[in-house]
């Protein structure tokens, strides 16, 4: 979970979240959670008030070590950040990690500035990430992309999946497709293939499954 928080959110000399982990940013949280079986580890925004990160870290120390569940304090903690802004987001869902290669399947594709062809017809906002998030596989049908997978954020050597399915497309394996030819590049190359969803995700959590990527936490966190 130490590896998974610094590949999603860069840090502060104080372990504080300062920015989210890719090169075109994104919306750091006022507050993370991710816990474990062996326990939980909490982050929070640099700019958050220390008075504030004391009274959110008191609770944290509380939590339990059972990442099926939800937060022992979670509307404590929504409590006191809607308090210093109101309206906070929450996301919360699985994490997984996949350390064995899973079979491949369909017709699959790497895609770089040679081929980014492949990508029109639907999935042209992915063509500026090319550069930045490799390996970056795709699931082909009638020679062009209908499923991505990339690695949108990496630390450490660990990184994290991005995927999207266009809509015709979707329920047909496409995105499984992708996911596995991307895992298995990074197993290949001795990196960490990690993929994470939301918990009313059941398709994303199922192709995780699948793969065998292994469930080894929860997230939890707040905008």
């Amino acid at each position: 979970m130490k590896l998974h928080v610094r590949v999603l959110f860069k840090h502060d000399e104080n372990d504080r979240l300062i920015a989210v982990n890719q090169w075109n940013g994104g919306i750091v949280p006022r507050f993370f959670l991710g816990r474990t079986q062996q326990g939980a580890i909490w982050r929070f925004h640099a700019r958050l008030p220390q008075t504030l990160m004391d009274e959110l870290s008191s609770l944290c120390q509380e939590e339990t070590a059972d990442p099926f569940t939800e937060p022992k304090h979670k509307a404590s903690y929504l409590a006191l950040l809607n308090a210093h802004a109101p309206d906070g987001q929450v996301w919360q869902g699985p994490a997984y990690a996949c350390f064995q290669k899973p079979a491949l399947s369909g017709q699959t594709a790497a895609i770089t500035g040679e081929n980014k062809h492949l990508l029109e017809g639907g999935l042209e906002d992915w063509l500026a990430d090319i550069p930045y998030w490799q390996p970056f596989m795709a699931s082909l049908e009638d020679n062009k992309a209908v499923a991505v997978c990339a690695s949108v954020r990496t630390f450490g050597g660990a990184y994290e999946a991005g995927v999207e399915t266009l809509a015709a497309y979707r329920q047909k394996g496409h995105a499984a497709h992708a996911v596995s030819a991307w895992a298995n590049s990074l197993l290949a190359q001795n990196s960490l293939p990690l993929y994470s969803t939301s918990w009313e995700n059941k398709a994303s959590q199922a192709i995780a499954r699948k793969h065998g990527f292994e469930f080894y936490g929860s997230d939890f966190h707040i905008s």
